[in-house]
């Protein structure tokens, strides 16, 4: 077990999604913090101002002083740091089993699933945060009612993000747990769907007894997961036998309104200030966990009216002359199914899709499931794929994928291009009243709906 006497913790790549709030957390906790990362950001010079000590780029010698070092996935093997941290005998833990230690003491309610984990995360520990229970967070995304990807709090109660991509949700055991969704993704870590499945029967089965399992009711997936739960089980969804049911879906581009029916008969109307039918699913996970845990059901759906999103979940970032510029970290085909089947139910005009496909081995094993995503897209535009920590693999590129969107969809304009300079070249002097735009993806590929956005803003004001 860590203690803050054991001496100073080094974060490789401190500055991440995923590490950041795990330093915060350790700060918090009276530990001494260091760390390094390939570029400054917002992030890394908040840790300094906390008292980390950042160094910016990577170096053996940024380990001096180190007594434990914490790496991610995203840390390549012949990262010189951990290299080093190896050849002295250090101990090196991955982040997930830090968190897992971070977990001793605390009532634990893990979030996993394909789909819909941050947010579901960030409204929980929204609600928690409000009802004074004042719980510790970590979540995948900047929750801006928490003002960043966690919070600190003194209260039993430690909600997380849990990532089935590599396994490491199995370093979270003994935690209350709430699933969304399963489906077939982060194939090149597992292989097949079945040792997917494998993965989450395990992770069930590491369950809370005196917890819960929350579940969507609407995936046979999950119904047959919820047996194995030790915990009391928990559903909801739009099915008829649902505890909590989900009815009466009203959406536009920015609220959310829908009827939850409660095991107890009773029904309540909750208005969320995020759009989509997705985000009602998710908000009804979000409730069922907080009821769970004791929070009044007329709190939690207040709560939830004020919860004000995830960054870049269908993000408006630019509306005006008939025109709405979105963005959305959406990077599976479901989750692009579901940004644009809101688009289309919200806008009348054309809808316009960029995409950046996000690691090569996802676009090569879900190819057929991408090129089937855009349905509800009158014209698709496809960035070159965003590698992360993967080398390129031949023959998976952006423009085989555009390929494969016009086999599936003739007739429909589809174009391709090697640099996001080229897409808002091509697209902003084509762009009309009427038009909705969608930047998608887990990349960088925001920066072609902030470029774009920036020009329609300076052209309003000229």
């Amino acid at each position: 077990m860590l203690k803050p006497s054991g001496g100073p913790v080094h974060f490789i790549g401190i500055g991440g999604a995923g590490m950041s709030p795990l330093a915060e957390v350790l700060l918090a906790r009276g530990f001494a913090v260091s760390g390094t990362d390939i570029r400054a950001s917002a992030i890394t010079e908040r840790l300094q101002a906390h008292g980390a000590r950042v160094r910016i780029g990577h170096g053996a010698e940024a380990l001096n002083g180190a007594a434990t070092v914490v790496c991610s996935t995203a840390i390549r093997p012949d990262n010189p740091e951990l290299q080093a941290a190896r050849e002295r005998g250090l101990p090196v833990l991955h982040r997930s089993e830090l968190l897992g230690e971070l977990l001793a003491g605390k009532h634990g309610i893990a979030v996993a699933g394909t789909h819909g984990k941050s947010t579901t995360s960030g409204m929980i520990a929204t609600i928690l945060t409000e009802a004074g229970l004042d719980p510790t967070a970590i979540v995948g995304g900047e929750v801006r009612n928490l003002g960043g990807h966690h919070r600190v709090g003194a209260g039993p109660q430690f909600v997380l993000e849990a990532c089935e991509s590599d396994s490491s949700f199995l370093n979270y055991p003994g935690c209350s747990q709430v699933i969304t969704s399963l489906e077939p993704d982060h194939l090149d870590q597992h292989h097949s769907f079945e040792n997917l499945r494998e993965v989450f029967r395990k992770f069930v089965a590491l369950g809370r007894p005196d917890g819960f399992l929350v579940y969507c009711a609407d995936s046979a997936e999950l119904r047959d997961l919820a047996g194995l739960a030790p915990g009391k089980p928990v559903s909801y969804g739009h099915a008829d036998g649902a505890d909590f049911r989900v009815s009466n879906v009203v959406t536009d581009v920015r609220t959310c309104a829908f009827d939850l029916r409660g095991p107890d008969g009773k029904s309540c109307r909750i208005h969320l200030a995020v759009p989509g039918e997705h985000n009602a699913l998710n908000a009804a996970a979000a409730y069922s966990a907080a009821v769970q845990v004791g929070v009044e059901p007329e709190t939690a759906a207040q709560v939830l009216s004020a919860f004000v999103g995830v960054e870049r979940r269908f993000q408006v970032l630019f509306e005006g002359r008939n025109m709405l510029l979105v963005d959305d970290y959406a990077h599976h085909p479901t989750e692009i199914e579901a940004t644009l089947a809101t688009a289309r139910r919200v806008w009348l005009g054309r809808v316009i899709a960029i995409f950046q496909p996000h690691l090569f081995s996802r676009t090569q094993l879900l190819m057929d499931g991408f090129a089937r995503a855009f349905g509800d897209s009158d014209e698709v535009v496809i960035a070159e794929v965003y590698p992360a920590r993967e080398d390129p693999i031949p023959g998976v590129t952006g423009e085989r994928l555009a390929e494969a969107i016009r086999a599936a969809e003739p007739g429909k304009p589809v174009h391709s291009f090697s640099t996001k300079e080229a897409i808002v070249a091509d697209l902003l002097p084509r762009l009309s009243a009427g038009d909705m735009v969608l930047s998608i993806g887990a990349g960088d590929i925001h920066k072609v709906g902030e470029e774009l956005a920036a020009a329609l803003r300076q052209h309003s004001s000229d």
